[in-house]
């Protein structure tokens, strides 16, 4: 970058995106970003910059500063892609902004993008950490109707807070959630549901879940 500048070449949009790119690859983003600052309004930014800027701030759970820049896409007319929708809606879930993480998720299906699992879970995540359990829960049956599966940490979480406080209806949807996923028997999730029926006193079911899972019978 510094000899092409001493050089005198001006740089245009890919090689600010292949430097901005270089920086949030080596974990630089605050040094990517001052970069941005001072090229945008030189160069022509498209969805590739700004979307590896968005990645960076989602690392790095800073959501006030990944909505501020795309805010600067919506203003200059730059289009969304799944990677940026992906990372932004990641920042926000992961700061506990969990309503402007819903609107982008509305947002990015309504342009008919998929979001994938990771987008899901890190909204279940931050509703979880929010301890929002009947929204995290609706999320969880959402992302099942369209036909995610989802991994065994993000329901032995569910699991574990629904335990931590007695919330077992809730319990009870999550297992059902589980039912109908390949996974459901994994060794976290049986841990969390043995600790649930031993709890309620029902121990006859935890002996038997635990059996059940390692393939015999009580």
């Amino acid at each position: 970058w510094e000899l092409m500048r001493e050089a005198g070449v001006w740089p245009d949009g890919t090689a600010l995106g292949c430097m901005i790119h270089a920086y949030v690859h080596g974990r630089l983003v605050e040094e990517g970003y001052a970069l941005f600052q001072e090229w945008k309004e030189r160069v022509k930014c498209d969805t590739v910059v700004f979307s590896t800027l968005l990645r960076g701030f989602a690392e790095m759970s800073d959501a006030d500063r990944a909505l501020a820049l795309y805010a600067d896409m919506i203003s200059q007319r730059v289009p969304m892609n799944h990677s940026a929708y992906s990372s932004l809606i990641t920042a926000c879930a992961q700061s506990g902004m969990t309503t402007h993480a819903h609107v982008l998720l509305k947002d990015m299906v309504e342009h008919g993008l998929r979001p994938a699992m990771p987008v899901y879970t890190a909204i279940i995540g931050g509703l979880r950490m929010r301890e929002d359990l009947p929204a995290a829960i609706d999320t969880l049956v959402q992302m099942a109707a369209r036909g995610f599966v989802c991994n065994c940490s993000v329901y032995s979480s569910l699991l574990d807070f629904c335990i931590q406080h007695d919330q077992w209806k809730s319990a009870d949807t999550v297992l059902r959630e589980m039912a109908q996923q390949s996974d459901a028997h994994t060794s976290a999730a049986i841990t969390s549901n043995v600790e649930r029926w031993s709890k309620r006193g029902e121990l006859d079911r935890a002996i038997a879940l635990f059996y059940t899972a390692l393939g015999g019978s009580p």
